[in-house]
């Protein structure tokens, strides 16, 4: 049993392949924490840190899924070095592959390690014998991971202090267990697959975006009757630049509580989507699936899930591709930026063509959105068919979710929502109050006009076109005198103005969350490329619509 009556932490990182159910035993441990994240320096990768909820005079470690010496191995590993254990997670279906896979970094280990074996319930009886055999016979420190277990009762065998020397090393990877394989299912035939997948994400996104949407639809009202009409008839006897920084136009409290509203059950709800495909392992096998025709475009698979995240909220979606492929996350985050429809914007978008009695365009608009921005990505990424050649395939096992599993990632994803997106929110908003009361937004609009005379379009929607630079929701300025303005365009003029509003830019929060992650050059290449994208396909679209 592990005892430690010393004050100083201990620190053990938890090491393995992606999907062999490191962040599952870390949440398990930590008593289902999120961690604190912090970045490796020099890389994208980054690690989450909590204490053991058993043993606070741990510090567990999650690393990101090693996926073999590439260019960031040497930053992974000397980062290691700072730890004093580690353990190994492997599935116990392919415990004799990833051990093979993981050799690089156990082979350089010199400090005390152990190994957790996950997936108990897949493996056969019989390699579940063969395995139990090796253990005893040269007491390796291996701890069979189950998911039924007590893990306070768990933890002293899998966090021991036991030193392997090289030949016991050697003894890992000359093991000999079955190795067992996921059923075939209809994701993996050549033509079906493709298409299930495609069907399943789409209704892994429309069933939650619509239920939010209705929910939404029910709480503004009251929101703006109980909350925000109170708060700015009290705020009007105050200061004015205050009112206006608090309740004004794009008021911190006024805007904050429309944001949250609109944003905030979408980011849920398709959080929860994404967290039972997570759980259930129908992720893998749809990332699986589509990996070939995303590398078509510059991407993989498993960029897909960060893009899905976007139509929640793109700045959660831009902190997620941080687990991209260390050479295809800058394209991940361009089509997020330029695809990836986000709360406030899909909320827009649904209002202005149900004030024109066309909510049906909403579905044409999606695909083309997600359609030109796959082109754009195929156009601006060189060496589109060059794929990270560590990152491989690993079919998963479906399984039932747990709560706890689903609850261990929506907290995640809600953290990263309400600390990092909503403060980057309200600085903007005192950034677009300052712009407003110094009249430089209707400055802003001027730079619009030529465009929206090319295309025909009334100047009185530039001011709309401007304050979407800000929030993706100011497209709603269309909707003004119960949209007079767009009752008078045709319905392909609209729907013209509304592509150009989305495109256009990425808004100003998602545009800093870029710079803080990737870096002021890397944000002003996507904000550039975006904006030719954009107008080029806006007039490509306007001619064929003239036709």
């Amino acid at each position: 049993m592990l005892v430690n009556h010393h004050r100083t932490t201990k620190t053990i990182a938890l090491v393995g392949l992606e999907s062999s159910g490191k962040t599952t035993l870390f949440a398990r441990l930590t008593n289902y924490e999120i961690g604190k994240e912090s970045n490796i320096k020099g890389s994208t990768y980054h690690i989450k840190s909590q204490t053991c909820a058993y043993y606070p005079q741990i510090l567990l470690i999650d690393t990101p899924g090693f996926r073999g010496i590439d260019n960031q191995y040497e930053t992974l590993l000397s980062t290691l070095l700072n730890f004093e254990h580690l353990i190994f997670v492997v599935r116990g279906t392919n415990f004799h592959s990833e051990i093979n896979a993981l050799r690089p970094l156990i082979d350089r280990w010199e400090k005390s390690f152990s190994i957790a074996v996950t997936f108990l319930d897949k493996m056969s009886a019989v390699s579940l014998k063969q395995l139990n055999f090796i253990i005893n016979k040269y007491s390796l420190p291996i701890t069979l991971i189950d998911g039924r277990y007590d893990y306070k009762r768990l933890t002293p065998s899998l966090l021991q202090n036991t030193y392997i020397s090289l030949s016991a090393k050697s003894v890992l990877y000359s093991t000999q267990v079955d190795e067992i394989s996921p059923a075939d299912l209809c994701f993996d035939k050549k033509w079906i697959g493709p298409i299930l997948s495609i069907i399943v994400l789409f209704l892994l996104f429309t069933i939650p975006v619509m239920s939010a949407y209705l929910l939404s639809s029910i709480l503004q009202p009251l929101a703006d009757k109980w909350i925000v009409q109170p708060f700015t008839s009290y705020m009007s006897n105050t200061i004015p630049l205050i009112s206006a920084l608090l309740s004004g136009n794009y008021g911190l409290f006024s805007l904050g509580v429309y944001s949250f509203v609109w944003a905030f059950p979408v980011v849920v709800l398709v959080t929860i989507s994404t967290s039972l495909a997570d759980e259930t392992g129908l992720k893998d096998r749809i990332t699986d699936t589509l990996d070939k025709p995303m590398r078509k475009i510059g991407l993989n698979g498993q960029d897909l899930i960060p893009f899905l995240t976007g139509f929640g909220c793109n700045v959660v979606a831009v902190y997620q591709t941080r687990l991209c492929s260390a050479c295809t996350r800058k394209q991940c985050v361009s089509l997020i930026s330029f695809g990836s429809a986000c709360s406030y914007q899909i909320g827009a978008t649904l209002s202005i063509f149900n004030t024109i009695h066309r909510p049906w365009l909403f579905l044409p608009y999606l695909i083309v959105l997600t359609s030109i921005g796959a082109i754009h990505n195929k156009i601006w990424t060189k060496n589109a068919n060059q794929h990270d050649p560590f990152l491989k395939q690993r079919r998963a096992f479906l399984q039932r979710p747990t709560i706890n599993g689903i609850m261990f990632r929506i907290k995640s994803v809600l953290k990263q929502f309400l600390t990092q997106a909503m403060p980057i929110f309200f600085i903007i908003c005192f950034i677009a109050t300052l712009l407003d009361s110094l009249s430089l937004l209707q400055l802003l609009s001027m730079a619009f006009k030529p465009i929206l005379q090319l295309l025909n379009i009334p100047i009185d929607a530039a001011t709309a076109l401007a304050f979407s630079f800000i929030r993706k929701d100011g497209l709603l300025l269309l909707n003004e005198n119960k949209g007079v303005l767009l009752s008078s365009l045709p319905d392909s003029t609209v729907f013209l103005l509304v592509y150009l509003g989305s495109t256009l830019s990425a808004c100003f929060v998602t545009l800093w969350a870029i710079r803080s992650e990737l870096g002021f050059k890397v944000a002003l290449s996507i904000f550039g490329k975006q904006i030719i994208t954009s107008i080029v396909s806006t007039f490509l679209f306007f001619i064929l619509f003239s036709l």
